[in-house]
């Protein structure tokens, strides 16, 4: 059964009207924007994208200069700082990324939605518990397609809009994890999505050997998902930055 906080009207989730909602703010140019402009370059009523600018208010992606007017938080090219933002605290997802290495027995990491025009990840952390770390194209810091690889794939198959989809990411939303073969030879990535209110801001994946993931893949799988639903779930909840006074959407 589907998650209903993820469907929206003829399937739409709830990560599609987010970015609806920020795409119209940044295609409007330098703002701030009044909210009644904001509505109008979008196909939702006033009261989902108010729902959506409150959230966007809440966790740092929007902010509010003036009464009833809007716009995004940083410049487009400072959108890393806002997906850093959008996980838990730094020491939270350090201390998932190390238990997870230590329960799977293999390397994991840390992967960031960098959500721009051409949407891309960025591998941010790393751990390895089993002294096991294969280096991968593009480590930490450096920024890769969403289409090279299993954590790509996990962010992407969140993304995508109905018209878009694909019966490969319908898969990865549906069993909620994504493989891929990496470039270093001999080299299997395991990942799943990091979720904020169905929007992707991250994921976590596993790299190993593909001989090592053979034996091991379904207690892998199970290690990643919850390590991923339980990192999701501190997603929800704000830091302590002061981002989570905003209570209240001024009509423009």
């Amino acid at each position: 059964m589907s998650d209903p906080r993820h469907a929206g009207k003829e399937g739409e989730r709830v990560s599609d009207r987010t970015f609806q909602v920020l795409r119209a703010i940044r295609e409007l140019g330098d703002g701030p924007h009044a909210l009644r402009a904001i509505v109008g370059r979008t196909a939702l009523s006033r009261s989902t994208v108010q729902r959506h600018i409150l959230s966007g208010l809440r966790y740092g992606f929007i902010r509010q200069p003036s009464h009833g007017h809007y716009a995004l938080a940083e410049e487009p090219d400072d959108w890393t700082v806002l997906a850093h933002r959008a996980l838990p605290v730094p020491g939270v997802s350090r201390r998932f990324l190390a238990a997870l290495s230590r329960e799977s027995g293999h390397t994991a990491r840390l992967h960031v939605a960098v959500l721009t025009d051409v949407p891309m990840q960025m591998c941010v952390a790393r751990r390895s518990e089993a002294g096991d770390s294969p280096l991968l194209d593009g480590e930490l810091g450096s920024t890769r397609p969403l289409d090279s690889d299993a954590a790509g794939h996990a962010i992407l198959a969140h993304l995508v809009l109905p018209h878009m989809d694909r019966e490969e990411l319908q898969g990865i939303r549906t069993r909620g994890w994504a493989a891929s073969t990496d470039p270093v030879a001999g080299t299997r990535m395991l990942a799943a999505p990091i979720l904020r209110f169905g929007v992707p801001v991250g994921a976590l994946s596993v790299t190993a050997s593909a001989e090592a993931l053979r034996s091991t893949l379904p207690h892998c799988v199970g290690s990643l998902r919850r390590a991923a639903t339980a990192l999701s779930g501190a997603a929800v909840r704000p830091a302590a930055t002061g981002l989570a006074g905003h209570s209240r959407i001024h009509h423009g």
